[in-house]
């Protein structure tokens, strides 16, 4: 669509070009219409065929200006097509290149402000990253941000495709309108029946939309803007604690093969080796223990949820969810 529009524009200003200088022809000469649009049209192209109007001094002048300005634009109109088809191929082809071999790595829809800052924070935590974006510009922005990028609308499964959707862990659908947040989270669900699905959404009723489509997690950005800004407001000072500590909060789930599972928060220590807490437990039967006891007993499929520095937190996820 990007392209269409700019070669529409690139066809008025000719349009304008040829126009005006048909008009010159008729006020100055007094040519036929159509004769002063044939003197335009060989002029402009420089094809050199005989003269159609007899020209007078103005309208020699005038040749040679249609000639300057005419074959200037064309030349420029010409130029900035083929470059812009260039471009689109080349981001294209260097983005399939990048992205051959990735596992395990996450897809974010869209490259716009949400997008951008979702991908941003993927990489501070480590993980693979592949962008699918249809605006060439924002193409070229997550290149300069080191992101790897597919060029391709993500409504299309072929490019989830292209993605290794099959092989990724979480989609990001980003885009900038609800509709089309909802076709990518049918597609990807449709290809990939594990994958975790996270969409943003304009009001409560896409959301409703999107969660019914497939979409395990939906958020609204205005409402969490909101809800960020009261807590600012009524809780300065918490919210000063949590970013002058670096603190964080991280899920947890457990499964059978870590040395999580079968062991009482007691035995496992974890205040005093990494300094983190266990805030609260999500039992697999839905039961939630908040706070939970020293004698919580921490079972396969429970999720724990931490508290602590975000270093401490990595320490722990290193030594303890690598040993599968």
């Amino acid at each position: 669509m990007r392209i269409i529009r700019r070669i529409g524009f690139y066809l008025l200003i000719l349009t304008l070009v040829v126009a005006i200088s048909t008009l010159g022809y008729v006020v100055i000469e007094h040519a036929h219409p159509f004769d002063a649009l044939y003197m335009t049209i060989i002029t402009i192209s420089t094809v050199g065929y005989e003269e159609v109007i007899h020209l007078s001094p103005t309208g020699r002048l005038w040749t040679i200006l249609v000639i300057i300005f005419g074959w200037g634009i064309l030349a420029v109109i010409v130029t900035n097509v083929f470059s812009m088809f260039l471009s689109e191929e080349i981001l294209g082809r260097i983005g399939r290149r990048r992205i051959r071999k990735m596992k395990n790595h996450y897809i974010v829809c869209g490259y716009g402000r949400i997008g951008r800052a979702t991908v941003r924070e993927l990489i501070k935590e480590r993980k693979k990253v592949i962008v699918i974006e249809k605006e060439a510009s924002k193409v070229e922005q997550a290149e300069k941000d080191g992101v790897k990028v597919l060029l391709g609308d993500a409504t299309d499964e072929n490019m989830l495709r292209k993605a290794h959707i099959e092989d990724a862990s979480g989609l990001v659908a980003a885009l900038s309108n609800d509709p089309d947040n909802i076709f990518v989270i049918i597609n990807a669900r449709s290809l990939n029946r594990n994958l975790y699905i996270v969409s943003r959404a304009m009001d409560e009723r896409s959301r409703n939309f999107m969660l019914k489509a497939g979409a395990n997690h939906v958020v609204l950005p205005y409402e969490m803007a909101g809800i960020k800004i009261a807590n600012a407001l009524l809780k300065p000072g918490l919210q000063d604690f949590f970013e002058i500590h670096n603190l964080r909060m991280e899920e947890v789930e457990i499964e059978g093969a870590t040395p999580l599972a079968g062991r009482t928060i007691r035995e496992l220590n974890l205040t005093n080796l990494y300094n983190i807490y266990i805030v609260s437990v999500i039992k697999k039967t839905g039961e939630v223990i908040a706070p939970p006891t020293a004698n919580t007993l921490l079972e396969e499929g429970d999720i724990i949820l931490l508290l602590g520095r975000k270093e401490n937190i990595e320490r722990f996820e290193k030594d303890y969810l690598s040993r599968k």
